[in-house]
């Protein structure tokens, strides 16, 4: 069942609520497949990216708790910061307005890419700081 918050929303439809897919329920990605999941025909879909994990873990971001969620972005925003920074400490600066267009856009990609991950690995292995 989809956790539902003291405003009556639910995790999916503060996520994903009109009919078009925008972003992955899952990692946030763009979400260009057109599959979703609801569980049941009538119930917000909760879209999907193209990538077979999001796929996996669907059902059980659907139905999870608004905390149980939070604590999981929470982590994997976490881990994005440690790949940006270890990209960071790779090319040996730590002042973002001296980073070049091409480092600066290498950084914003590490930390996009770094959150997508770890939300996809903490989910899939219930790894958080519950």
């Amino acid at each position: 069942m989809t956790a539902t918050q003291p405003d009556g929303s639910t995790t999916v439809s503060r996520i994903k609520g009109d009919r078009e897919p925008v972003i992955c329920g899952v990692c946030r990605r763009r979400a260009t497949t057109g599959f979703g999941w609801a569980g049941q025909q009538g119930r917000p879909v909760l879209w999907l990216c193209d990538d077979p994990i999001c796929g996996q873990l669907a059902r059980s971001v659907y139905e999870m708790p608004k905390l149980k969620l939070d604590a999981f972005e929470e982590a994997a925003r976490d881990d994005a910061g440690e790949m940006a920074g270890a990209y960071l400490d790779s090319i040996g600066k730590s002042d973002l307005s001296a980073l070049s267009g091409e480092e600066w856009a290498t950084f914003l990609h590490q930390v996009i890419v770094g959150f997508e991950a770890g939300l996809r690995t903490r989910i899939l292995k219930g790894v958080a700081p519950f």
